[in-house]
């Protein structure tokens, strides 16, 4: 019995001696890689796992005898498929393969039990899943309820992660590999080679990098021979610590480029080439001091035409409501300067109307500010597909809108639409749903102001008026203009108490911390007066004052106790 990663048991018969009498069948299995990458362009998907698939396949029964085998004193043989024998791979395969003929290549895709159901829009994910459920249904084949996954854009399949920016290894099995300490025997290098062998679509020049790997297992003839060598080790660290991925944002761009004259070099020798950048590519190229890649790569690109020009990006988004609609464009100039503005209707539109009104609103802007290069990003999925063609427009409205974007967009040299999602169309989505906000009990113009701190923290002001002289006239005076009392002994008071108080448009304003009782002699028009103003000390007759206050309270309640 084996131990199942799902914590399942398997039951393994060795079957060596009949799997040598049985012909091979010769069956073909398609790659694993061509499996994986037929998924790409594929939006949603659903993986689904056949429960215990061998075990739902029929032996022969004139072939079941020879499955037997031995427990204790008793003899028993499978009725079914087993695991262990030599071609049950390749018959299971036959039987997916002819149940879902009308599937595989279209929506579907199968390798042994492993089955992804493949839909290329929203629309198709439930008419696909109940195609290839109802093909089950007639084979009376069980899917495990625990490995099946419907209607999601990435999963596991074949132990790849497929996702939308492709395929992905499992973070397991890299966890596993740098987790791996260096190879002590023939054993752990076999090993190690067989994890190399499974991720080497992942890494660069796999075959050259494992080379050190295999002469170690070539020249180890006997286990007792093994020898680790330092080259080995150097290789096993370097593909550890995986590809250098920081590099400058230029330096990809000019790449890109790179790799683009090289695909494309009889275009780029025949044509003037464009390139629509915000980086200064060309000023970063043409730089004397440009030196390593870079100047190589600048030297590659000089035998090619290539002029660079700067583009606009215009952020659009629609919205509709109850209670009206709008659109909030924001078009960003190649400096990045940014032109905001949101835009009512006065006009019933549905979504997807007011998501075309942004965007002819955002390009009437572009034709006025005279951009020729601009991107468009939207996250209207509708808008962005039916004006590059993908999506047919059904509606005659939808159908109009296009023509109208085609007729203003022809004008300019170039103009590219792209999808975004709403999170990062962030400002255009608040623009839009402003204006469709209805704002009738306002006037037109709302003024809105910025708080830059919390209530509860800001300290408390006193505001004093001052268009009567008072007793803080002369701090006023010195404040503003830096005249003093005539009077010595009132000009000395006023400096000391001068920095306490600041001068806010007419009025002279004390900041204060909390100070019940401050606050009771301002209201009474009560001044304050201390020897010191950092450190407050009573007067003599304060003094006095307190004194004969606390003897009279203490002659007070010692007679009141006396008398109990």
């Amino acid at each position: 019995m084996v131990k199942k990663h799902d914590s399942g048991w398997r039951m393994c018969i060795d079957y060596s001696d009949l799997n040598k009498a049985c012909p091979k069948d010769c069956y073909p299995l398609l790659e694993i890689d061509q499996k994986l990458e037929s998924l790409q362009g594929f939006q949603w998907k659903s993986f689904l796992d056949a429960y215990k698939g061998y075990h739902q396949i029929l032996m022969s029964k004139n072939d079941e005898e020879k499955t037997a085998f031995y427990i204790d004193h008793d003899a028993f043989c499978y009725t079914k498929m087993s695991f262990g024998l030599k071609n049950i791979g390749s018959t299971y395969q036959r039987l997916v393969d002819s149940l879902f003929a009308n599937q595989i290549g279209r929506n579907i895709k199968v390798y042994v039990n492993d089955m992804v159901i493949k839909s290329p829009d929203e629309q198709r994910p439930l008419l696909d899943v109940e195609e290839a459920l109802q093909t089950l249904e007639r084979a009376k084949m069980k899917l495990n309820p625990a490995k099946y996954t419907f209607g999601v854009e990435e999963g596991k399949f074949l132990g790849y992660y497929v996702t939308k920016e492709g395929i992905q290894p499992s973070q397991d099995k890299i966890s596993e590999l740098e987790g791996t300490p260096s190879p002590n025997t023939l054993r752990d290098t076999q090993w190690l080679n067989g994890k190399l062998t499974t991720l080497n679509r992942f890494i660069s020049k796999s075959a050259k990098k494992s080379m050190p790997l295999f002469h170690t297992l070539k020249g180890c003839i006997e286990k007792n021979n093994f020898q680790w060598t330092s080259e080995a080790e150097s290789v096993l660290q370097k593909i550890k610590r995986g590809p250098e991925i920081n590099y400058p944002i230029i330096e990809k761009l000019v790449l890109t480029l790179i790799y683009a004259a090289r695909r494309l070099r009889r275009y780029f020798h025949a044509h003037q080439i464009e390139a629509l950048t915000s980086c200064p590519i060309k000023q970063v190229l043409l730089k004397p001091e440009t030196s390593g890649r870079l100047a190589k790569w600048a030297i590659e690109l000089g035998e090619h035409d290539i002029s660079y020009h700067p583009k606009w990006t215009l952020y659009t988004d629609g919205a509709s409501s109850k209670e009206g609609s709008g659109a909030g464009p924001i078009l960003t100039s190649p400096t990045g300067e940014e032109i905001t503005y949101a835009l009512r209707f006065d006009f019933r539109t549905s979504n997807n109307e007011a998501e075309y009104e942004a965007l002819l609103a955002g390009l009437r802007l572009v034709v006025k500010m005279g951009a020729q290069r601009v991107i468009a990003l939207t996250d209207s999925r509708l808008a962005a597909n039916q004006v590059t063609g993908e999506f047919e427009e059904k509606d005659k409205r939808m159908e109009k809108y296009v023509k109208v974007v085609q007729r203003i967009t022809g004008s300019l040299k170039s103009f590219l639409i792209k999808q975004i999602s709403r999170g990062n169309n962030r400002r255009a989505d608040v623009l839009s749903k402003l204006a469709s906000t209805c704002f009738g009990h306002l006037s037109k113009e709302v003024l809105v102001e910025v708080l830059k701190e919390r209530s509860i923290d800001k300290r408390q002001v006193d505001s004093l008026s001052t268009a009567q002289p008072n007793w803080m006239t002369p701090i006023m005076d010195y404040l503003q203009h830096g005249i003093l009392p005539d009077d010595h002994g009132e000009a000395r008071k006023t400096r000391i108490r001068a920095p306490q108080y600041e001068i806010m448009g007419e009025h002279c304003i004390e900041k204060l911390a909390e100070n019940p009782f401050k606050d009771w002699c301002i209201e009474r028009g009560i001044e304050q007066r201390f020897t010191s103003v950092a450190h407050p000390k009573p007067t003599d007759r304060q003094r006095c004052l307190t004194g004969r206050w606390y003897r009279g309270s203490k002659s007070y309640w010692e007679k009141q106790k006396a008398s109990r």
